[in-house]
């Protein structure tokens, strides 16, 4: 055992002393502080130029001053006229133009009672992308509750028969729970834990996924790292009936590092937790994504060729993982293979825990039936 410690601690000297590894772990907390800080008044992730016209009814002078106060990873700016905000779209100094009517309100009771006639809001910009389209989002939750309101009064007056001077009508209505979020992020379980999701939560959502395979990553490039090593003859000295075990411990103690920078950037990005279940989730997904990674990395001889499967498995990895998309149900036998998919889900349902849980044993228990078979790592 405390020849076990010792080699762990060299390990980990080693790894310190290793540029590109802490260059590795660095950046990526350096990146999640930089998102976060792109929710910050001065900062954004997409930048839409706005134009209300100042004598524009109050709903829309209400939501230009929303704009202007809230904050928010869309960065607004205010044109002085629907020219100059298409404008800067052209010339590249925006990514989005919304350009809103004077008669916002009566366009939205119009709408309630007949349906949309044409456009209400219009909206310029040179190319779909994910965040242009979650911003169109945003953007809706803007008018949402106004619009709400006009549905039931269209709903009230049409087929309930009530009048304006109806003071219950607009009782009613208030105490209806109308939420301009059209986002609610809560767990499938344990109603006590349910959150409210703002604009920049459900934005910035992919990062723990991102997060998580970036563990995989670092485990996999331990895994390179300490076969070169063999290569270059540095475990001579070993017998070679360590060498596997040697191997597992050099990336147990690189997944571990990743583990806890994982967990670091985790706490400064903002993303509302659970810490007590987001802590042994995460603990539970180190060993899960060490064993992934000693396992896979015994397939290959050379680290030359690991080196080559390793962007098929990341690419493969984001799609099976519910990282950006969820992906469809005939994939997912496929996609329980990988541990990154149990971590995620975990985070909306604890119970699979239980499946980490399994998970680890049935992962041990292959790294040892294939060491054997393949007699010392070599196929």
């Amino acid at each position: 055992m405390r020849e076990l410690f010792t080699r762990l601690f060299l390990f980990q000297k080693r790894l310190f002393k290793s540029y590109g590894f802490i260059a590795l772990f660095l950046c990526v907390v350096a990146i999640t502080v930089g998102f976060k800080g792109l929710s910050s008044a001065e900062h954004g992730a997409l930048k839409i130029s706005v134009y209300i016209d100042d004598r524009a009814d109050k709903l829309a002078l209400g939501i230009k001053d929303r704009m202007a106060r809230g904050k928010s990873l869309l960065r607004y700016s205010f044109a002085d006229s629907a020219d100059a905000a298409e404008g800067a779209v052209e010339s590249g100094k925006a990514d989005a133009a919304w350009i809103f009517p004077r008669n916002l309100a009566q366009i939205l009771d119009d709408a309630a009672a007949e349906g949309f006639p044409g456009e209400a809001i219009r909206v310029v910009q040179r190319e779909e992308t994910v965040l242009l389209s979650a911003s169109r989002n945003i953007l809706v939750s803007f008018i949402y509750p106004e619009y709400a309101r006009a549905v039931y009064e269209a709903y009230a007056h049409a087929e309930l028969g009530l009048s304006d001077e109806d003071f219950a009508l607009y009782d009613d209505f208030e105490h209806m729970n109308v939420n301009e979020n059209l986002f609610e992020i809560n767990f499938s379980v344990g109603g006590s834990r349910e959150r409210m999701a703002e604009d920049i939560n459900y934005i910035a959502s992919p990062i723990r996924g991102i997060l998580a395979l970036w563990v995989l990553l670092c485990g996999f490039a331990g895994a390179v790292y300490i076969r070169r090593d063999e290569s270059a003859g540095k475990l001579a000295l070993y017998p070679l009936t360590k060498i596997q075990g040697i191997r597992a411990e050099f990336i147990g103690v690189v997944v571990f590092d990743a583990t806890i920078i994982m967990g670091i950037s985790l706490f400064l990005s903002g993303i509302p937790t659970d810490p007590a279940i987001d802590v042994l989730s995460l603990l539970l997904y180190g060993i899960c994504a060490w064993l992934f990674t000693v396992f896979v990395s015994g397939f290959f001889a050379r680290s030359e060729s690991l080196v080559v499967f390793i962007p098929f498995l990341m690419v493969a990895s984001m799609i099976l993982c519910p990282v950006f998309i969820v992906s469809p149900a005939f994939l997912e036998p496929l996609s329980t293979l990988n541990p990154a998919f149990f971590y995620l889900r975990c985070v909306n349902n604890p119970a699979f825990i239980f499946n980490q849980l399994v998970y680890i044993p049935a992962a041990m228990l292959l790294i040892v039936l294939w060491s054997k078979i393949i007699k010392g790592g070599k196929i």
